[in-house]
């Protein structure tokens, strides 16, 4: 009996953390060339703030909260920075889910690379 309630108990936590997120976004600039940056998860309506980054060594960190994180791809966006203008420069789609953190590099392209990763999920994407 008692091994079949502690079966239970296992199948109750990985059910809720699969199907809840508690995600940190950290997003590392690796240039010194002006950029924004930006991450949309339509699965829980949520999009962060359109941050700016200006010199190399910057970084940010957004908490992302919810149920069914993965249920859609999650959006991230950078703009460059061209005659005083915000140009759309890179985007890229993934599916997230977790209870960790994910870490972003932005290039001098504003190119987005996966700089770290910890009890998260990735797919779909360029995990």
């Amino acid at each position: 009996m008692q091994s079949n309630f502690f079966v239970y108990v296992l199948l109750a936590i990985s059910t809720t953390l699969i199907e809840c997120c508690r995600l940190q976004l950290r997003v590392n600039s690796l240039t010194d060339k002006p950029f924004e940056f930006q991450a949309y998860v339509p699965a829980i309506k949520v999009k962060t703030d359109r941050v700016r980054f200006n010199a190399n060594g910057q970084h940010r960190v957004a908490l992302i909260e919810g149920n069914n994180c993965n249920e859609k791809h999650w959006v991230f966006k950078t703009w460059s920075l061209k005659e005083d203008k915000w140009i759309p420069a890179h985007e890229i789609k993934l599916k997230l889910e977790g209870n960790g953190y994910y870490g972003v590099n932005i290039d001098d392209n504003h190119q987005m690379k996966r700089k770290e990763m910890f009890a998260v999920l990735c797919s779909e994407g360029p995990c």
